[in-house]
């Protein structure tokens, strides 16, 4: 009975076995083809990040470049503004030396009718030194018809100036002797004489002893510079025996320009002896 049972047992676990073996597939190639997809797949998604990564980099750095660009324009727009203004400045400078040389022009114009006129190259009185004119007959060229004021005779920073014996003609808006900021002057048996037609308003005298100042003294300075007009007066000037005649006689000037700064600034020593002086519309003499 035993030994039936084994035989039967052996012979149900080969029938089993048999059943089994038939029934079962064989995927180990599939799931090696599996395996090796998901590792490519895997590889794929590893670059696709790598490639993302990358375009996120370019992507910073293109916005880095973008800023970076930007405030570089707003650099150079500040810069073009600037410039812009600079442009604008000169263009106005421009603008204002032509507006200089037109009027030295006028003003060189103005002095084209003068006999005597010195070059201001010193200050302190030596620009020129030691000059004596005696005698003579002196008239500005169309000096009845005057455009302007200007002066027959001009001395501006000079020393040791004497007129002895000059007849001097001059108009009712201009000087015969103009001293600007000159020192040891002798004027003596000359005549200063005004011609022509007087002007209502306008009361100019044969002898001007002047203050260099811009005001007093701009063609002074339009042509030599503000360093000759400094504030410097006249000294030591002597005028005797002479006739002169003008809407004013003789004047020695002042100026209350630019905020009062020259009114301290006076003139020194100043003699008028046995002199004929005639002033037609105004003061035969003027001393400030």
């Amino acid at each position: 009975m035993k030994k039936f049972f084994r035989v039967a047992l052996v012979c149900a676990l080969a029938g089993a076995t048999l059943l089994y073996t038939g029934c079962t597939k064989d995927y180990s190639e599939d799931l090696s083809s599996l395996e090796k997809k998901v590792e490519t797949n895997e590889g794929l998604i590893n670059d696709l990040k790598s490639q993302v990564s990358t375009l996120q980099d370019a992507k910073t750095q293109l916005q880095d470049a973008v800023s970076k660009a930007e405030k570089a324009i707003e650099t150079l727009q500040g810069k073009v503004q600037t410039l812009e203004g600079k442009m604008s400045t000169v263009e106005g400078d421009v603008s204002t030396i032509k507006g200089q040389i037109s009027t030295i022009n006028g003003q060189i114009k103005d002095l084209e009718g003068a006999i005597a006129l010195n070059k201001c190259t010193k200050t302190d009185y030596k620009s020129t030194e030691n000059i004596t004119i005696k005698g003579g007959k002196w008239t500005m060229k169309n000096n009845d018809k005057p455009k302007s004021d200007t002066s027959t005779f001009r001395f501006a920073h000079a020393g040791n100036i004497k007129l002895i014996g000059c007849d001097i003609d001059t108009n009712y808006i201009c000087h015969a002797v103009e001293l600007i900021a000159c020192k040891n002057v002798t004027i003596e048996k000359c005549k200063l004489i005004a011609k022509g037609k007087m002007m209502d308003d306008i009361f100019a005298e044969p002898l001007q002893i002047d203050i260099a100042t811009p005001a007093t003294a701009p063609q002074i300075k339009a042509l030599y510079g503000s360093k000759f007009v400094n504030g410097a007066t006249c000294q030591n000037v002597t005028v005797k025996n002479c006739t002169v005649k003008g809407s004013r006689g003789i004047c020695t000037n002042k100026t209350d320009t630019e905020g009062g700064k020259w009114l301290s600034k006076h003139h020194k020593n100043i003699k008028i002896i046995g002199c004929t002086v005639t002033g037609v519309a105004t003061e035969a003499l003027c001393l400030h």
